[in-house]
């Protein structure tokens, strides 16, 4: 909804966003007096039936497909769970004003995805918010907190799971971004991003994070191309991964290292006869971790003498959207990742995931959707924990979303 300099009514959101220039321009130049305010966002209820889970009360899976916490087979703490959530509706506040130059843009989302404790829901269903997005942009720049550049979401597939297949990049990141068009329809991207380093220690699968340690932002590079045919990106990037800490009783050595890796990743959303489009992404490199399946694998690895050791991943997607009328669609996703783990590895660590996602969309009307998703995922590791070295879980998914 947007709100230029129009006359105030009752209606909530024209008042509400007439009352804030109303403000800005009160204090301020005379192009505050032209800011346009956009409100907008969506309510999405999910109803889900997961065969298998983790029995835990904050168990993030419960609410959307995590890879890394995919209970293996014969675990004795799984159950079959039904979980209701609006964790995923979400609202933003964007204002758009005239300047000499470009317009300056800012922009503020917040959903509700922060708790994962059941507890809230006893009484009254009580869910925190999360910031999504914060950031201002002028022109060519862009500065806060938003999608990581290394991340095209221009392609991820149209699932109902919040994050959708094991093997995509997903992530959000503050950030300092520039953006330079390259002839009349692509652009390169060029960022330095919040760096954070996730690790494991190689023989026992403890997991550090060390963050508080990372000296270098995080370098990424994304050239993006618009065709007849559709669209699609090439990135890359370059991270520093660091920590330094004494012995500790989480770990039994003295760490001060620091190591260089670099991943790259191919999107693209090809078109298919009037309406249908075949979207796809490719990811490789020995600096993936945090980006890719939602961390399911680290960074880094610490070795028994405390230095770092990179380990290559890779993975990615396929997927098909067809519109059976104006009003349904369906999406077949397919999704793996792996990594190459060192070979004397804990056998706890997560070695590959896979995942299939089938669903039915349908538009009720405008702003209004219906659908039903089935997911499939299934998480490998490196060895076996209690003779098992896998396990999988069955999801069935019906959602509502209704945009404002």
């Amino acid at each position: 909804m947007k709100h230029p300099n129009k006359p105030c009514t009752a209606r909530p959101t024209r008042l509400m966003a007439c009352i804030t220039a109303s403000l800005l321009a009160g204090g301020s130049t005379a192009a505050w007096s032209q800011t346009e305010i956009d409100f907008g966002g969506y309510v999405k209820m999910d109803a889900m039936f997961t065969d298998r889970t983790n029995d835990a009360a904050d168990d993030a899976s419960e609410t959307f497909l995590v890879p890394a916490l995919i209970p293996l087979d014969g675990q004795e703490d799984t159950r079959n769970v039904t979980r209701y959530s609006v964790r995923e509706s979400r609202f933003y506040l964007r204002t758009r004003t005239p300047t000499d130059g470009d317009d300056l843009v800012t922009h503020i989302e917040l959903d509700f995805m922060d708790s994962r404790e059941l507890n809230r829901n006893r009484l009254v269903g009580n869910q925190a918010p999360r910031l999504r997005h914060a950031f201002v942009s002028l022109g060519p720049w862009t500065a806060g907190q938003t999608w990581g550049t290394f991340y095209n979401v221009t392609t991820k597939p149209e699932t109902l799971d919040f994050v959708g297949p094991v093997g995509t990049l997903f992530n959000r990141n503050i950030q300092i971004r520039y953006t330079r068009p390259m002839g009349e329809s692509d652009n390169l991207m060029l960022s330095l991003e919040q760096p954070f380093t996730t690790l494991t220690v190689e023989d026992s699968g403890t997991n550090v994070r060390s963050g508080r340690d990372d000296r270098w932002p995080d370098i990424v590079a994304r050239y993006n191309v618009h065709r007849d045919w559709g669209h699609g990106s090439v990135a890359g990037i370059v991270r520093n991964l660091r920590a330094e800490r004494s012995t500790s009783d989480d770990i039994d050595r003295d760490i001060d290292d620091d190591v260089w890796g670099a991943a790259l990743s191919l999107t693209g959303l090809v078109k298919i006869g009037a309406s249908d489009d075949l979207r796809f992404q490719l990811n490789y490199g020995n600096a993936m971790g945090r980006y890719l399946g939602l961390n399911v694998f680290p960074d880094a690895f610490i070795e028994a003498d405390g230095t770092l050791d990179t380990l290559e991943a890779y993975g990615g997607y396929v997927a098909y959207r067809h519109w059976w009328n104006q009003n349904t669609r369906s999406n077949a996703v397919v999704s793996y990742a792996a990594a190459d783990n060192p070979g004397d590895a804990y056998a706890g660590v997560n070695q590959e995931v896979q995942s299939v996602h089938l669903n039915l969309l349908h538009d009720v009307m405008d702003n209004v959707m219906v659908g039903l998703e089935y997911i499939w995922a299934e998480r490998s590791i490196e060895g076996r924990i209690n003779g098992q070295g896998s396990g999988d879980v069955n999801r069935v998914q019906g959602s509502v979303r209704v945009s404002f």
